[in-house]
């Protein structure tokens, strides 16, 4: 059995840990994650419902929660070939470094932290799902053709309040770094701009991306109007006619 330490982890790092383990699985097997909040242990028992792994949830002391996820018809701590596996800890990030504040998410370095054998201290390799074996989008099932393209036209996720806003927009971004799919193309204009300029929250997330492959362009006239010409961090300056472009021929666009 895996056992994932995800107590004090912002949205959507314990589903991340999960989905790394389950994954160190190969299909057999059991993990189970502990969380600290009752939103955190919805999340984790929707996605294996989802997924059609074995879901089972319960409370533990101290406000905390237990979410156990069986595969491959393991349980009671047997495989399905009735051995045993190795009880790998994944802990909390070292927790200084790897524990999220209320108000930070990680970067998808720090979400591989600690996923270990138990025999880590006598030399054990760490298990972590590198991006070159994530999945070309098989997943998707039947996605449209052409390019998924990402559009960024401000700085915050959603209407209401920019604080929140902002705490959104770090976490969606970072989840793009972590799924099996990553988009082709992010495209930030107006206000987006601020995401890929100097004191952007989301810098190292885009860094990550672009170094995937993923393109990203940021409106060239947008950067004028904002002074921000001299401060782009990542990605190329493109025009409307560009984005345009990529519009029309995308097949799927997606707006956080």
């Amino acid at each position: 059995m895996i056992r994932v330490n995800a107590v004090g982890d912002a949205c959507p790092i314990p589903i991340v840990k999960a989905k790394k383990a389950i994954a160190s699985l190969y299909g057999s097997g059991q993990v189970e994650v502990t969380v600290d909040n009752a939103a955190s242990r919805d999340n984790l028992v929707q996605m294996g419902k989802v997924q059609g792994y074995g879901v089972e949830s319960h409370d533990l002391d101290d406000g905390q929660y237990s979410v156990l996820f069986t595969l491959g018809g393991a349980a009671d701590g047997e495989s399905a070939g009735g051995s045993i596996p190795a009880q790998r800890n994944v802990s909390s990030g070292q927790q200084g470094a790897g524990r999220a504040s209320s108000d930070e998410q990680r970067g998808p370095g720090n979400a591989d932290a600690g996923v270990q054998d138990s025999a880590a201290a006598a030399g054990g390799q760490s298990i972590v799902v590198s991006s070159a074996e994530k999945g070309s989008g098989a997943a998707f099932g039947n996605a449209p053709q052409g390019k998924t393209v990402v559009v960024f036209s401000s700085r915050f996720m959603g209407t209401g309040d920019d604080e929140l806003g902002a705490v959104l927009m770090k976490s969606f971004v970072f989840s793009l770094t972590q799924l099996d799919r990553l988009p082709d193309t992010m495209l930030f204009y107006n206000g987006g701009a601020f995401l890929t300029t100097a004191g952007s929250p989301v810098l190292e997330d885009l860094k990550a991306l672009a170094a995937e492959g993923v393109t990203i362009q940021t409106c060239g006239t947008c950067l004028r109007h904002y002074h921000l010409e001299d401060k782009l961090q990542v990605g190329t300056i493109t025009n409307m006619y560009e984005i345009a472009s990529q519009l029309m021929t995308a097949g799927r666009i997606v707006r956080p």
